[in-house]
C-alpha cells in the first residue's frame, strides 16, 4: 500500500471532521447578537471568521514581520476549545470567570485526545496560541478584545445593556490585557471606547444611594469618580474577559 492511500482521507473521514469539528462553533453561541438582526445571536463560527479577516488586513499594518497566514490561523482556531466549554461572557457570575482557564486548559486536552493522533499541526496551533507563543499569537489575542466592541457600535446595542460602572471595568480589563500583550493596538482600542460611550441609550441606569435611577451624565461622573478613588489592581489573568 502506498504512502497517499495512508494517508488521504477518504469520505467518513472528511464527514467526521466536518460534524465534529468544523460545524460545532455554529452551535456555540456568544453574548452579543449580529449587527444586523438584534434578535439573532452571534455563534463562535461567524466571529472567528470576522477576527480572521480584521486580523488578515490589520497586521501588515501594525507590523510587516507578522506572518499573516499564521496570524489567520491562530483567528480560526482561537476558539475552538469552546466546543467542549461554551462561551463565558464578561458578565458571568465571578465563579465562571474564575474557573474558565482550568476549563479551557481541559478542553485543549480532550482535543488533543480527539483529533491529536490525525492531525497534530493543529493541536500545536491551539497549543501555541494558548500559550502566546509569538507575536502572532499575541496580536490575535488582543484584536479578539477589541473586535466586540466593533461588533457593538456597528449594531448599536448588547443585549446585556451593562451600566456604565460594569461596561468600565469590563473595558479597563480589555485594555490591561491588550498592554500586556499587543501595545500597538491601544489606541485603536480606546479610540473604540469613546464611541461606544457615545451610544444613546446603550447603557443602564445607575442606581443612587437614594435607590433612584441616576440621569446618564451623572451616572458616568460619579463611577469615573468612584474609579478615580479605588486602588490599582494587579494586571488580570487570562481567565478575566475584557469584551463588552
Amino acid at each position: 500500500m502506498d504512502t497517499e492511500e495512508i494517508t488521504s482521507p477518504d469520505a467518513d473521514e472528511f464527514i467526521d471532521l466536518m460534524k465534529n469539528l468544523a460545524l460545532e462553533p455554529y452551535m456555540i453561541k456568544r453574548a452579543n447578537t449580529v449587527p444586523f438582526d438584534r434578535g439573532r445571536y452571534e455563534n463562535d463560527a461567524e466571529h472567528s471568521f470576522s477576527l480572521g479577516i480584521a486580523a488578515a488586513c490589520l497586521a501588515p499594518l501594525l507590523d510587516e514581520k507578522l506572518d499573516v497566514s499564521k496570524v489567520c490561523a491562530y483567528a480560526l482556531i482561537h476558539d475552538l476549545e469552546e466546543i467542549y466549554t461554551g462561551d463565558t461572557p464578561v458578565y458571568s457570575a465571578p465563579e465562571a470567570l474564575a474557573a474558565k482557564e482550568e476549563r479551557a486548559k481541559s478542553a485543549r486536552a480532550q482535543l488533543g485526545r480527539q483529533f491529536g493522533d490525525r492531525y497534530p499541526w493543529l493541536i500545536r496551533c491551539i497549543e501555541d496560541y494558548a500559550a502566546m507563543a509569538d507575536d502572532e499569537s499575541k496580536f490575535v489575542y488582543a484584536l479578539d478584545k477589541i473586535l466586540p466592541h466593533s461588533m457593538v457600535i456597528i449594531g448599536r446595542y448588547h443585549p446585556a445593556r451593562p451600566t456604565w460602572t460594569a461596561y468600565k471595568a469590563t473595558e479597563q480589563v480589555a485594555r490591561e490585557k491588550i498592554a500586556a500583550t499587543y501595545p500597538r493596538l491601544t489606541r485603536l482600542f480606546d479610540e473604540l471606547c469613546q464611541r461606544l460611550a457615545q451610544i444613546p441609550g446603550f447603557f443602564s441606569p445607575e442606581k443612587g444611594a437614594d435607590g433612584d435611577n441616576l440621569v446618564p451624565g451623572r451616572a458616568i461622573t460619579i463611577a469615573a469618580q468612584a474609579m478615580r478613588r479605588a486602588p490599582a489592581t494587579a494586571a488580570p489573568t487570562r481567565s478575566e474577559s475584557g469584551d463588552p
